[in-house]
């Protein structure tokens, strides 16, 4: 439940309507009670209370409510020409983080509310009311919300102006992957289980009927079903994962445990979608960042420094993923019997995904084999283990035959193995 809960989140705060239907539902409370509100009636009101008849409010209402319906639709096309052109120099996937921005969906919001407040307070004042029924403070109120929309749009235009950066852009999904990370992984006083191994054999085995991305798991889930039907459970999948409808993404052991009431457990705990999201995927963040390296390094736009800030922000999460501890590949019940087998995204996945793409589309620039090497030798300084730093060292290696196959100038050669050799705990390599 939680699992879906979260990915339920996920879908409403990255979406473009979420928010401004929350602010549109306050300006119609707010409407409602400030038109049944009287302010200093029969008396002389403050200066700053509208004061005007029926008839002149419905006329600074309707002028109010034409200028606003205006900048809404100035601020949607604005936001749509920003997201086109995220779209053509970052790629399509970054869309999801674009309408995930706070401030694009609370501006748009506030647009959008106080359009519907004014039209509201509006649809309340009736040209006959006298000068004592007239809803002051709601009118105020209006006038009061237009000027700050008129202020706010000048806002969301350096806003938008300064999103579209790539920086800013990789700062940005940077921070979303540090969250993902933090979230996901264990900390290093957090001690898992010791995996263990488990013979699968005479097991059945059970797939989902529908394809797609795997989203979420519920772990939970899971191994509250094996440990009812007193069984053990392999999953085959993890999320990220693209499955085939009808596949072997389960095994059972003992067999005769997966009867019908154990499938329809299985089936309901996992996610599937169209698209992979960030809620248990780690490399999701990760493959975003990566394809704004790797359009940069496209002969198209040949933007080789906006991919070496990919470098750096990928180095900083690669750090996070190194201080944090990898998740238990099995997971048992409360009694610690072992109930679930799993597969997990290990360091060396990470390392594969943050690093591979990038040096193949940049093996024939010095400067990006360059800056992964600085990040690798950053890397190798914080490794906590032998099977980090040899990680590592594989990709330091990697990257330097790249360069010995690609790099014809002796002096950027010499630049690449100088980086190289730079890398703490690995010997030279003779690739």
């Amino acid at each position: 439940m939680r699992a879906r809960l979260w990915s339920l989140w996920e879908d409403l705060s990255t979406s473009l309507w979420f928010v401004p239907a929350l602010l549109t539902g306050v300006a119609v409370v707010l409407a409602s009670t400030l038109t049944s509100v009287q302010v200093g009636a029969g008396e002389d009101p403050p200066g700053w209370l509208y004061n005007g008849s029926a008839s002149e409010a419905r006329g600074v209402l309707e002028t109010l409510l034409s200028s606003l319906i205006t900048l809404t639709t100035l601020a949607i096309s604005i936001t749509m020409v920003v997201l086109s052109l995220a779209t053509s120099q970052l790629g399509p996937r970054l869309i999801r983080a674009f309408m995930g921005d706070r401030r694009t969906q609370f501006v748009l919001g506030i647009f959008l509310a106080a359009v519907v407040y004014v039209l509201l307070v509006l649809r309340q004042i009736d040209a006959s009311m006298t000068d004592d029924e007239v809803p002051q403070l709601a009118v105020t109120v209006g006038t009061m919300t237009a000027l700050a929309c008129l202020g706010l749009l000048f806002f969301f235009v350096h806003h938008l102006g300064r999103s579209v950066v790539a920086d800013s852009v990789v700062q940005r999904v940077g921070a979303d992957l540090d969250a993902s990370i933090s979230r996901i992984l264990p900390e290093l006083d957090e001690t898992p289980p010791a995996d263990a191994a488990f013979d699968m054999s005479g097991s059945a085995s059970f797939g989902l009927p529908e394809g797609g991305y795997v989203q979420t798991v519920d772990y939970e889930a899971l191994v509250a079903s094996a440990s009812e039907a007193n069984a053990v459970i392999e999953l085959c999948l993890r999320p990220g994962h693209h499955i085939l409808p009808g596949g072997a993404h389960f095994l059972v052991a003992p067999a005769t445990a997966l009867d019908d009431a154990l499938s329809q457990r299985l089936r309901s705990a996992i996610i599937v979608g169209s698209e992979r999201t960030p809620v248990q995927d780690i490399e999701f963040g990760m493959r975003q960042l990566v394809e704004v390296a790797l359009r940069a390094l496209s002969p198209g736009i040949n933007d080789p420094n906006t991919a070496i800030a990919v470098i750096d922000r990928i180095a900083m999460s690669m750090a996070l993923v190194i201080a944090r501890q990898t998740l238990p590949r099995t997971l048992r019940d409360r009694e610690g019997r072992l109930r679930l087998l799993r597969p997990v995204s290990t360091f060396a996945g990470l390392m594969d995904v943050a690093f591979n793409h990038i040096r193949q589309a940049g093996e024939t620039m010095p400067a990006i084999l360059i800056r992964q090497l600085e990040a690798l030798a950053n890397l190798s300084t914080l490794a906590r283990s032998s099977d980090q730093r040899k990680e590592i060292a594989i990709h330091a290696a990697m990257a330097l035959a790249a360069a010995r196959r690609t790099v014809a100038e002796p002096r950027d050669l010499a630049a690449v193995e100088e980086a190289y050799a730079r890398i703490p705990g690995i010997a030279p390599l003779q690739v």
